[in-house]
């Protein structure tokens, strides 16, 4: 993570992803108040919420012109998976609780590792991977684990 931080808010930066010239980041900015997940294409800023609730982009790519941000949002106290494609947010999970969230682009098409909380919210429980609205656990049940990377090839 990077921290950029001026006198009112913390800049967090917890992506990075390069095509061609242009540096893609995805983080949220710290308000104190609120998490707003955001996005910079070569040090300039585009918010992806407003701040009414706090949201956070973990994870960036880019392909064929798309940009694509996985993150979470804070629901009912809980943290869900939340997805935006060109900055506009994408209601295609249903309410997933989460502690960490990775995407992969391949051929245009979605693929997600979610990891969850156990019921305490202290360590993490599941790893879970969705492609195409399907969801498959990927450990057992009497092993905690913690998803750190995503990757598809044909």
């Amino acid at each position: 993570m990077y921290f950029l931080n001026n006198l009112f808010r913390q800049h967090v930066i917890r992506s990075i992803f390069v095509n061609n010239s242009d540096i893609y980041c995805a983080g949220y900015i710290n308000d104190y108040t609120n998490w707003i997940a955001a996005y910079w294409i070569n040090n300039t800023k585009y918010n992806l919420t407003d701040g009414s609730y706090s949201t956070r982009a973990n994870t960036i790519s880019v392909t064929n012109g798309h940009i694509y941000i996985i993150g979470e949002e804070i629901l009912n106290g809980k943290e869900v998976v939340v997805y935006w494609k060109d900055g506009v947010r994408q209601d295609i999970f249903e309410y997933v609780e989460l502690k960490s969230a990775l995407l992969y682009i391949y051929s245009e098409e979605l693929y997600v590792c979610i990891g969850t909380d156990d019921d305490n919210g202290i360590i993490e429980d599941g790893v879970y991977f969705w492609y195409n609205g399907e969801t498959t656990r990927l450990n057992s049940s009497e092993v905690k684990a913690k998803p750190t990377s995503i990757f598809v090839t044909e």
